[in-house]
């Protein structure tokens, strides 16, 4: 993302899918958003029925709910037209803006503090690619793009394998699933922005996949990693191991699962940790915060602008956890904001 400040408004220019989600999260109710929309121009004179003309114009809405499009790739933005260059659209009717990769969109309002750093955080990320994550075993597999918002889940090839009394079909039926899992990851790598892989699963599943690719010469930033179980669970026991981290050490959401799993645990045997407002709030008056974890969901609902200030005031660091994947979630269960502690409190 390409940010540009002003004094009354800001340009926000989309680069990638992830920059969609960074604006989602940085976007509240009663921002001011303007873009690029369409509208068609029918011909009222014409007999028959006319599709009409696609005529681009500019429009500003005052934000009421913004919702992200899977299937279109867009973040629709939906609100109270506050401006048009349009003069036939009338102000204060209910419009949606549909930004996508490439459109530039202009903000007015009065950013927070961690917005802010949210907004740096995507402009520095767009120099990271991607890491692809796929667990293999016998017959499935399951692919996950680790994006910068969070783990996408994009598919799973599944194939019957002939049982051993079919000895013959099988080592067929084998390999074919292993060509096929192969030739999708040497695709994903080469169509999706994808930096680097890990094929992980139990077995000798994950040898055969990294075995077809090194035979085309496409094992270049193919990485192998045990896991003691298949489908998604291998992929969260990878990111938990911090596996991730050594191949792309900038990784947000390996970052996040690891903290969120190492306060669990603290949480677990009692140790140096707390979480829910009032216990972090308690923490943060005592310097005793090391690192704070909190959720977008969070920060949306109660703008807690003078904890962030008095944790940061006490050297401590923080880490704004999105939802869209698992360690996000498991935050928001437990009220959507906890902390690593330097030393037990009471």
């Amino acid at each position: 993302m390409k940010v540009r400040h002003f004094k009354e408004e800001s340009k926000l220019k989309i680069e990638d899918l992830d920059d969609l989600w960074y604006l989602k999260s940085v976007l509240e109710s009663g921002d001011i958003v303007s873009g690029v929309s369409y509208r068609r121009l029918k011909d009222e004179t014409k007999a028959r029925a006319d599709k009409g003309q696609r005529v681009r114009v500019f429009l500003g809405v005052r934000l009421v709910d913004s919702d992200y499009s899977e299937h279109s790739k867009t973040l629709r933005l939906t609100g109270q037209l506050t401006a048009s260059s349009d003069p036939n659209i009338g102000l204060g009717s209910y419009h949606t803006l549909d930004i996508g990769v490439g459109d530039t969109v202009t903000v007015s309002k009065s950013w927070k503090r961690w917005q802010l750093d949210r907004l740096r955080e995507a402009e520095k990320s767009s120099k990271v690619g991607r890491v692809l994550i796929v667990s293999v075993e016998d017959g499935e597999a399951d692919f996950a793009v680790l994006r910068k918002f969070g783990i996408q889940y994009a598919f799973r090839v599944t194939k019957a394998l002939g049982g051993k009394d079919q000895a013959g079909d099988y080592t067929v039926n084998a390999a074919d699933f292993y060509d096929v899992v192969s030739a999708k990851i040497a695709e994903m790598k080469k169509d999706e922005g994808v930096s680097a892989a890990i094929v992980c699963g139990p077995g000798f599943a994950k040898e055969k996949v990294f075995d077809r690719l090194k035979a085309k010469k496409g094992v270049e930033g193919i990485f192998l990693e045990p896991a003691g179980c298949g489908g998604r669970a291998a992929i969260q026991e990878v990111l938990k191991r911090g596996a991730v981290e050594k191949i792309a050490e900038e990784s947000k959401v390996a970052v996040e699962t690891r903290l969120v799993e190492e306060l669990f645990s603290r949480i677990a045997v009692t140790g140096p940790a707390a979480y829910g407002p009032a216990e972090v709030e308690h923490a943060a008056n005592m310097s005793a915060i090391e690192t704070l974890l909190v959720t977008y969901t969070f920060l949306q609902k109660h703008h807690p602008d003078k904890l962030l200030e008095k944790v940061k005031q006490g050297r401590g660091e923080i880490h704004v956890v999105s939802p869209e994947h698992d360690a996000g979630e498991r935050l928001d269960a437990i009220g959507g904001i906890g902390a690593l502690l330097r030393f037990q409190i009471s």
